[in-house]
């Protein structure tokens, strides 16, 4: 069996799992797609080969970052850490949700559809459900069904790959954290 190194990868191939629709290669933002990437140890003489710069994983990274013609219609939800009373704060979730919105105003054709302010304790940010069960439960019935939504902004600086997928999974929608949204600004 061969040994598998994190060194270098290649895309070997992309599912689809829905249709595709607005004639992209790998269907709306709505559609997704995972990738099958095989760590190997390769004896080849170029050592600065990774998978930055295999030309099919660029086209995917570009295809799946890249915004619609018609930019996104987000549902912005920040996460309002609940702080020790005791200690003065800064800000107020408030100055922090609409920061957030100004960010995706930055965005050409991006706009902010909806917003909301949910509590959460600062143990559970790192979670792959950083929301209470009853809340969660509560957004996973209604994202889903707004019709006026075509992706999500978690106003928080970054989403571990467990979290993405779970609330991919459960919104069935895009979802984007702070770093993402400053990715599309360049």
């Amino acid at each position: 069996m061969k040994d598998f190194y994190r060194t270098k990868a290649k895309v070997i191939s992309v599912k689809r799992t829905k249709k595709k629709r607005n004639g992209s290669k790998y269907g709306s933002p709505g559609n997704f797609h995972t990738s099958v990437l095989l760590y190997q140890n390769d004896d080849s003489s170029n050592e600065d080969e990774n998978v930055i710069d295999d030309p099919e994983y660029k086209e995917f990274v570009q295809e799946y970052h890249k915004h619609p013609q018609n930019g996104h219609s987000l549902f912005v939800i920040h996460p309002a850490v609940r702080y020790d009373p005791r200690n003065p704060k800064l800000t107020t979730p408030e100055l922090e949700m609409e920061e957030a919105c100004t960010l995706v105003r930055t965005l050409d054709k991006w706009t902010v559809a909806e917003q909301k302010i949910v509590k959460v304790s600062l143990g559970t940010l790192t979670t792959a459900n950083m929301f209470g069960p009853n809340v969660f439960k509560e957004m996973c019935s209604k994202i889903p069904n707004k019709k006026n939504i075509s992706a999500v902004f978690l106003n928080v600086s970054h989403l571990n790959k467990a979290q993405i997928m779970n609330f991919q999974a459960h919104w069935q929608l895009p979802v984007f954290d702070r770093y993402s949204i400053v990715i599309q600004i360049f």
